[in-house]
């Protein structure tokens, strides 16, 4: 159900906030998280540490835009959540902060609010919701908040450059050219680091629902998959009792062989659903260690075990692609495994959508080609070295030299952002690793990564 909520719900707001900024953007998204949230009031609001107080910038009561106001911090939840406390309050707000006049007068009953980080940590703002009733879907609502305030962050230091920007253009001409230049590099910083706060918040958000799917499935998978397995012990016990029935090894053989037909067709099935619960329970096993996300301290690791699951979950979407694995060295590392999870996807996924462009371009004579990629291990001069080569459609010069910037791509929008490859980079470079690329067009590629073994 939880993710049900997130697929019904992210492609809506996501739509509903395309080519808005500024006051349109704070105004939809508010409206939206109203909307799917159930509150009954819902506000970003900006912090001043000077007064001690939170005005709005957007604020939808009962569904309607409504005016933004000022008000004191002062005996407040709202007090917490500027001290970077994530609040929840599913009932009794007005009990537990009876000197809120405001939350009194309003009859609130659940209050939620999340704080909002600028681009060096600083808490800058807030945004809550306020319900009349009891709130039945906190986790829900948290979640929903936590993915869309960094991207609401990064708009509000977008639009306090951008007034900065234009009342610099009133002043004197070289200071405007100064200041602009300097202004117009923090504007790219903050675009850099917005998309990265995007993307580790997505994977964030896409952690905690896949662990929480895991959990779910498994347990029911595994009740389904012990009691097939016990359903062919009984379908033997039956089949045994009908025969004595039937007369036992003097029985007619035309019943006998009536019985091995029908319990033939029987155990098939019974056998099919065996296999269906064990490449589930396999999925699932998959999916929990590739979702063990939030850690921030390293841990030991096999890479054989980081790379399998990465590639059991690729399998499911890649089925005509075949992947080759050759663990000829296989250490415990000392590193973050969901990072590395997250490169190992990068690149297997690339690979695979360069198998299937050059199938698309392919002449008809030779559509029996067959996607093939190989990631292999190996022990090189007290070095891990990982190759991941495939026989894609493979990139020219000017890609490779490009790859590792951010946002560049040869993808169209809804295939990629542009941040995969120097997402990569990084993730190598915090493990003090390297990352290089050796391709030619039509003939594939391969990815080459050194990890240090101690």
């Amino acid at each position: 159900m939880f993710m049900s909520n997130f697929e019904q719900v992210l492609p809506e707001i996501i739509n509903s906030l395309k080519s808005t900024s500024g006051e349109d953007f704070f105004n939809a998204l508010t409206l939206q998280l109203c909307k799917h949230t159930g509150a009954d009031y819902t506000l970003i609001a900006r912090l001043n540490q000077e007064r001690y107080s939170s005005k709005t910038i957007s604020l939808v009561a009962k569904g309607l835009l409504a005016e933004n106001f000022e008000y004191t911090l002062k005996n407040t939840p709202c007090a917490e959540v500027n001290s970077g406390s994530v609040c929840i309050y599913p009932k009794n707000i007005c009990q537990l902060y009876p000197d809120d006049q405001l939350l009194i007068d309003m009859k609130i009953e659940g209050y939620i609010g999340i704080p909002l980080h600028d681009s060096h940590g600083k808490v800058i703002g807030l945004v809550v919701a306020l319900h009349e009733e009891k709130i039945e879907n906190s986790d829900f609502v948290v979640t929903l908040f936590e993915l869309f305030s960094g991207r609401i962050s990064a708009e509000i230091e977008r639009t306090d450059r951008e007034h900065e920007l234009i009342e610099l253009a009133n002043t004197h001409e070289s200071k405007v050219a100064e200041r602009t230049k300097d202004l117009s590099q923090t504007l790219e910083h903050l675009k850099s680091a917005q998309q990265k706060l995007v993307q580790s918040e997505k994977m964030a958000a896409l952690g905690k629902l896949t662990a929480s799917i895991a959990h779910e499935i498994n347990n029911p998978t595994n009740f389904t998959y012990a009691a097939v397995y016990m359903m062919l012990d009984e379908i033997t016990k039956i089949k045994y009792f009908l025969k004595q029935l039937a007369g036992g090894d003097n029985a007619d053989n035309e019943v006998l062989n009536s019985f091995d037909k029908q319990f033939g067709n029987l155990v098939e099935l019974v056998q099919t659903a065996n296999e269906g619960t064990i490449r589930i329970k396999n999925i699932v096993e998959s999916l929990r260690t590739f979702s063990h996300l939030g850690r921030l301290k390293k841990e030991p690791a096999k890479v054989s075990q980081l790379i399998g699951s990465t590639i059991n979950l690729i399998r499911t979407e890649y089925r005509d692609i075949t992947i080759i694995t050759d663990f000829e060295y296989d250490p415990i590392l000392s590193c973050y495994p969901s990072k590395l999870n997250q490169v190992f996807m990068n690149l297997i996924i690339n690979a695979c959508q360069a198998i299937n462009l050059r199938v698309e371009q392919l002449p008809i004579a030779d559509k029996n080609f067959k996607g093939k990629i190989t990631v292999k291990s190996q022990n090189e001069q007290n070095e891990l070295l990982i190759t991941i080569t495939d026989n894609g459609c493979g990139m020219d010069e000017t890609t490779q030299e490009k790859i590792f910037e951010p946002f560049y791509t040869t993808k169209d929008a809804s295939n990629g952002t542009g941040l995969g490859m120097s997402v990569s980079f990084e993730v190598m470079q915090t493990h003090k690793g390297s990352i290089k690329i050796s391709s030619q067009l039509n003939h594939g590629s391969t990815i080459i990564l050194r990890l240090p073994i101690k």
